[in-house]
């Protein structure tokens, strides 16, 4: 009677774990992400029965996922770096961080009498063009 019973469970168990490595193909190669996560997870937390290999294989996927996301959210974080500093490089005003390009100031922090002197210097570089 108990035997039959260890043979019934196996065969329960067979039978799920064939399910989980249809679902999942990656489960059939035994160096898959999923795999390594999924065998970890049942030594840490051994279960025979069915529901056990699905909480296992549910288990490496949620940990997959979230690496994923940990990932694209560095990612995206050291990509915002880098635009934010294209966008100062090549806007003319500084980009949105509305920090200044190195050299003059701007014409619009300009004082009246500043702005007057940077006029007539264009004004005469002009001309000296012509």
């Amino acid at each position: 009677m108990a035997q039959s019973r260890q043979q019934q469970s196996a065969q329960v168990f067979e039978a799920k774990r064939q399910e989980l490595m249809n679902q999942h193909p990656d489960l059939r190669k035994d160096d898959s992400e999923i795999t390594k996560r999924a065998n970890a997870l049942l030594r840490q937390h051994p279960a025979n029965m069915p529901d056990g290999l699905q909480a296992a294989v549910n288990g490496a996927l949620m940990q997959m996922e979230a690496e994923k996301g940990k990932n694209a959210s560095t990612e995206l974080s050291e990509l915002q770096e880098q635009y934010n500093k294209l966008e100062k490089k090549l806007s003319v005003t500084g980009g949105y961080t509305n920090g200044k390009p190195d050299g003059d100031k701007g014409f619009d922090d300009m004082s009246d009498d500043e702005q007057t002197q940077h006029l007539l210097r264009a004004a005469m570089a002009h001309d000296d063009d012509l």
